[in-house]
């Protein structure tokens, strides 16, 4: 297989789009991979390159960019100053090579970016909540958030939510129904898998 599937998933802070990713990911394995982001941030305790995110230092993502294998990318916060996270090329076409399709977790700019090196292979599929309030909710359950930090996840989460329209997909994460949720991705992806192998 040349070229295959790219599954993107986006959502809001504080839906629970981790956990579907590794759900539908183990679902459907092994025809879904899971994509591995790449950043150009220090590693946090625990965490393990090629397992968490492929680690680089800034002027070797910089340098990735230039020469082309970046498929799309962000940096946080913007202005020159922070981090960079993307998606190497790699990640989405060695998976070809062997049948496989990437799944990747993506903001809503990734996923535009994204579309426009890969127009034809890109299913989109937005993840929210039931309403901000559920978010807010799971987010001061976490414990480890300040109030400042809520409130600015509340906002990008409205921002986000706002471009639900740009996504092929709308799933909505109720509370306590997790499992329909990864059941519901999972029929979206075998639908457009079949289509693709007709």
């Amino acid at each position: 297989m040349d070229e295959g599937l790219i599954f993107v998933l986006s959502a809001p802070s504080g839906t629970g789009k981790t956990t579907v990713v590794e759900r539908v990911v183990t679902t459907l394995h092994p025809r879904l991979t899971r994509g591995i982001s790449t950043t150009s941030r220090t590693p946090r305790r625990g965490e393990m390159d090629g397992v968490h995110y492929y680690f680089r230092t800034r002027s070797q993502f910089i340098e990735l960019i230039a020469e082309g294998k970046i498929a799309e990318y962000d940096e946080f916060p913007p202005g020159g100053e922070g981090s960079f996270y993307g998606t190497e090329c790699r990640v989405i076409e060695e998976p070809w090579l062997s049948g496989k399709h990437p799944f990747l977790a993506l903001t809503w700019p990734g996923m535009v970016n994204l579309s426009k090196k890969y127009p034809n292979q890109v299913v989109s599929i937005f993840m929210d909540a039931e309403s901000p309030e559920h978010i807010e909710r799971r987010l001061r359950a976490r414990g480890d958030l300040p109030d400042d930090k809520i409130r600015s996840r509340l906002e990008s989460g409205a921002e986000e939510r706002a471009q639900a329209w740009r996504f092929s997909h709308l799933v909505i994460n109720r509370e306590g129904q997790l499992e329909e949720t990864v059941q519901e991705i999972v029929r979206i992806v075998r639908v457009r898998l079949a289509t693709l192998e007709r």
